[in-house]
């Protein structure tokens, strides 16, 4: 019977990142199966403290705190972009970058407060001084958002990642003339595969988080040797 490593996914993420993130031990461990997960933050920190998954990929937020036996790798960010509604893009062409201040009066289309984009944008203005401002109804995806933008029912903000293929006009948020970013961190313990599988799967991301150039590997190795011994 094969090895199945359980895997928890905030739906920013997505099983293409996922599975992207995973290549070097898909490569190390082919036998190995990939069971994904997608749901919403809560539920994953739950499962993951039930012993129902091995590791989850979820954007950091200060309520998702993770038991003490699990290690934490911080491994990637998205930029944030503000969506402008379509009645007016005019007004911001050739706007390299806005601010929370410059976007204070504008309404903006959320969703449900699964995935973390809704806690980090509400989040991200309060930090500022302000209150997001939030037009009545609900989209349902990160697509609808768009239409939303499309149709001017509303603004919207979303992770760069998710509007790639956009056609129309998004713009950086900027705090301090920097980026603003949801990160993401990767959490687990080895609740359904045996220690030595989850030490491999865990090396395998650390060399990922190198290969994407972050920093600050040497605590997390630290924190990995002491809770898997």
């Amino acid at each position: 019977m094969s090895t199945k490593v359980q895997i928890g996914l905030s739906p920013l993420i997505g099983v293409a990142r996922a599975e992207s993130i995973l290549a070097r031990f898909k490569s190390r461990s082919p036998t190995t199966e990939r069971v994904y997960s997608e749901t919403s933050i809560d539920k994953l920190y739950s499962r993951l403290a039930r012993g129902l998954l091995d590791i989850i990929i979820v954007p950091n937020h200060p309520c998702g705190l993770a038991e003490a036996d699990c290690v934490l790798l911080p491994l990637m960010s998205d930029q944030l972009m503000f969506v402008p509604r379509s009645s007016e893009r005019a007004h911001w062409l050739g706007v390299e970058g806005v601010t929370v201040k410059d976007i204070v009066n504008e309404k903006f289309v959320l969703l449900p407060d699964t995935c973390g984009l809704t806690r980090a944008a509400i989040k991200l203005f309060q930090s500022q001084g302000f209150s997001l401002s939030r037009c009545e109804g609900q989209a349902s995806c990160y697509n609808s958002i768009l239409e939303w933008s499309d149709v001017s029912l509303a603004s919207g903000i979303l992770p760069i990642s998710k509007v790639r293929n956009f056609q129309q006009r998004v713009i950086p948020i900027l705090d301090g003339g920097h980026p603003v970013v949801i990160e993401y961190s990767i959490i687990g313990k080895p609740s359904t595969i045996p220690k030595n599988v989850f030490t491999e799967l865990w090396d395998c991301l650390l060399e990922i988080k190198v290969a994407l150039g972050q920093e600050g590997l040497g605590e997390e190795r630290g924190r990995q040797a002491f809770c898997l011994q």
